[in-house]
């Protein structure tokens, strides 16, 4: 997405948010499109920005279901990752790796 199309896209997360804001998936998508503006440096007060990212990746995080917590995590590593925050990115994606349990996704693990 263009950083013209992310701040659209923004708005109506925002308004999907303000109606259902337990919707693991809205939150997902208001950090996904926060994080794409963060990348663009025509993007003011981009700190603010990347923090307001994480406080709905962390939303996310916490309305899923335990069952889904390799996604959580590989998604919150692919976010650090895509920050530049290895250290934090990789604790996450061994956590992926590691995850032990009769649904682990082998696709995950792959990725990470």
């Amino acid at each position: 997405l263009s950083a013209g199309a992310s701040r659209v896209a923004l708005r109506f997360y925002l308004e999907a948010y303000s109606r259902q804001p337990r919707e693991p998936l809205v939150s997902l998508c208001l950090a996904l499109t926060s994080l794409n503006l963060v990348m663009s440096r025509k993007t003011p007060n981009r700190h603010t920005l990347a923090m307001h990212a994480f406080s709905f990746l962390h939303r996310y995080a916490e309305t899923r279901s335990q069952e889904q917590r390799q996604e959580v995590d590989y998604n919150l590593a692919r976010a650090y990752h895509s920050l530049g925050i290895y250290h934090l990115a990789v604790t996450n994606y061994w956590k992926v790796l590691n995850e032990a349990g009769s649904r682990a996704d082998r696709g995950l693990q792959r990725e990470a």
